[in-house]
Parts: C-alpha cells; sequence; structure tokens
C-alpha cells in the first residue's frame, strides 16, 4: 500500500514502486501534486526538480 508520512521538516511518501521518497518540504500544495506522481518517477523527478526539492529514492 502507498503511504504518505509528514514530519517536522520532510514529507515521506512510501511507495511500493520506488521505496521511499523523501522530500524537505511540506507546504500543502507541494504534498497534493507530488502524491498524484507518485507511481511516475520521470515525472515525479521532473517535478521535484521543477521545484527546486531535495529529494532522495532509496536503494540508489
Amino acid at each position: 500500500m502507498d503511504r504518505l508520512f509528514l514530519t517536522k521538516k520532510q514529507l515521506v511518501i512510501w511507495c511500493r514502486k520506488h521505496k521511499f521518497l523523501v522530500c524537505y518540504e511540506r507546504r500543502l500544495e507541494i504534498t497534493k501534486r507530488l502524491w498524484k506522481l507518485r507511481n511516475e518517477e520521470t515525472s515525479l523527478r521532473r517535478e521535484l526538480e521543477e521545484m527546486g526539492l531535495q529529494y532522495n529514492f532509496l536503494g540508489e
């Protein structure tokens, strides 16, 4: 199951397809956009880069 976690400083999206995505912004509009793209790795990376957000795909 895909899940979304929020901590004080970061948003963590757990996605079965990519393991973890960690993002250091918590703004709601960003969270919604990223959640919609969670299973599309190339779109997700492009969106993160356009927004200037740091991210990690674990396992890389």
